[in-house]
């Protein structure tokens, strides 16, 4: 994960030895809002990254505010003792906009 914009810089398929990011980590964006159905939000104003305790493994937050008054997130939870990470994500309203 790029701590500059929380972009998923590598990802690697353990069984194959294969990388499968190739692009260099500062052209990598973290998410692509489509809104208006003609419109993409690529751009953001804040970006944060907090890392939570679990016994049960490891939890970072991913958040970024957009202009639009819109928050995306990511929540992240790698159990202990194992290689699969589970990411959920959602955008939320947080201003008047519908």
């Amino acid at each position: 994960m790029s701590k500059r914009n929380g972009a998923i810089v590598s990802l690697r398929n353990k069984a194959t030895q294969l990388e499968l990011i190739s692009r260099p980590a500062e052209t990598l964006q973290p998410w692509l809002l489509l809104l208006d159905k003609t419109r993409f939000v690529r751009d953001w104003g804040a970006f944060s990254i907090k890392q939570r305790d679990d016994p049960k493994g490891q939890r970072l937050t991913l958040r970024w505010m957009v202009k639009d008054g819109i928050a995306v997130q990511a929540d992240l939870f790698l159990p202990a003792n194992s290689d699969r990470l589970i990411i959920k994500s959602r955008a939320e309203n947080t201003g008047d906009r519908t």
